[in-house]
Parts: C-alpha cells; sequence; structure tokens
C-alpha cells in the first residue's frame, strides 16, 4: 500500500471508520478521505511541510517548560485561526483546554 493511502487508513482507524474508497474526486460518496460522519478528514503526506517544521520548533520549547505545545496559525485579514496540535498530545490538550481556559480567566482578572 502507497504511503500515502497508509496515512489515510490509520487517521481513519483513529475515528473508527474507514478510508474512502477512491478517495478525491472519484470517491461518489464524500470527497473526504475517510467515511467520518462528523469530521472532513484530508490527510496529506508531504517530505517537508513547511507546518511542521514549525510546530517542531514549538513542541522543542513546550518541552522545556514542561507544557503541550499548540501552534496557532492565523490568517491576517480573515476571521479565525487554526489550531496544529500533534496527535501524541491531542487527547491531553482536549482534556485540559477548558479546565486551563477557565483558570487562566480567574487569574487575569
Amino acid at each position: 500500500m502507497k504511503a500515502w493511502k497508509e496515512l489515510e487508513q490509520k487517521i481513519a482507524r483513529m475515528r473508527g471508520v474507514s478510508r474512502t474508497p477512491l478517495s478525491g474526486g472519484n470517491s461518489k460518496q464524500t470527497r473526504s478521505d475517510t467515511l467520518d460522519n462528523v469530521f472532513f478528514i484530508e490527510c496529506k503526506l508531504r517530505k517537508n511541510p513547511a507546518i511542521a517544521n514549525l510546530y517542531e520548533q514549538v513542541e522543542k520549547l513546550a518541552k522545556k517548560e514542561n507544557k503541550i505545545p499548540l501552534l496557532v496559525i492565523k490568517k491576517k485579514g480573515k476571521h479565525g485561526e487554526l489550531f496544529i496540535v500533534s496527535d501524541k498530545y491531542l487527547k491531553e490538550f482536549i482534556e485540559k483546554w477548558e479546565v486551563n481556559n477557565d483558570n487562566n480567566k480567574d487569574k487575569s482578572r
């Protein structure tokens, strides 16, 4: 199996769903790479993606402070931010985001 298909399969298994057969424009079901009913998942396999390099820098700094690395990207002049967190920190990020968000609000008053 090609590496990009393996990535799609891995992510689909993480969600408990199947990889979309003929994913992309050839599928008649969805353009998502998985048959997930909640998330539209697009998997990209690149040799040296710039965003991954940025995240690695954040991860190194976060480790020194024993914190969860989170990279936030915002396109200038557009609404909304893109949150990037590694799958190895995702569960902990989800568990702590709201709790810590509430704690940080209290401290800033």
